[in-house]
């Protein structure tokens, strides 16, 4: 009797594991994307991210995202010009609200994760040289236009915010960027 037990338990996780299995990941696409940050002025940007789609329409996806921000001005506030800006989403959940497997895809998304800030010193004030790690908080629109089944061209435009750390880091940024996003 309790092997017979044990039996009809295995095959029903087993069975429950392949229905998992079946239903989610079953894609995954890689966007590099190129263009500006502005706030507090404008710094060339990178941005790449991998999508984790949990549905075969690609509707929800799940993944990391990095952006890097190089020679940063200081948009006139004395003190906020950044070396370097690395914003990376650890997470970020991503909901497309075009057709199911349309050509044309807007997209919504947010993003948990953190940001590092290089502020380099400020001659004649009393700003050194500092770093900043801190919490940050993603919520972004784009769309993609697939070109064919696995290749897209992408726009974005994703805000960042501060949680905490040094004033000198702007409580909001954000990333305009276009590029292309490929499918696996």
């Amino acid at each position: 009797m309790r092997s017979a037990t044990a039996s009809l338990c295995l095959s029903g996780l087993l069975g429950a594991s392949e229905a998992l299995c079946q239903q989610g990941p079953s894609r995954l696409t890689v966007g590099v994307h190129g263009g500006v940050r502005v706030a507090p002025g404008l710094a060339l940007c990178g941005v790449i991210d991998l999508d984790l789609y949990l549905d075969r329409g690609r509707v929800l996806s799940l993944g990391p995202g990095l952006g890097v921000s190089l020679l940063g001005g200081d948009g006139g506030r004395p003190g906020q010009g950044q070396d370097l800006l690395l914003a990376v989403d650890v997470l970020r959940l991503k909901i497309n609200v075009g057709s199911a497997g349309g050509r044309i895809r807007p997209v919504f998304y947010g993003g948990l994760g953190f940001s590092y800030a290089s502020l380099g010193a400020v001659p004649g004030a009393p700003f050194p040289t500092e770093t900043d790690l801190s919490a940050m908080l993603t919520f972004g629109a784009g769309m993609d236009i697939f070109l064919g089944r696995n290749v897209a061209l992408t726009a974005l435009g994703q805000p960042h915010f501060h949680l905490h750390g040094s004033r000198r880091v702007p409580d909001v940024w954000a990333e305009l960027v276009t590029g292309l996003r490929v499918g696996f």
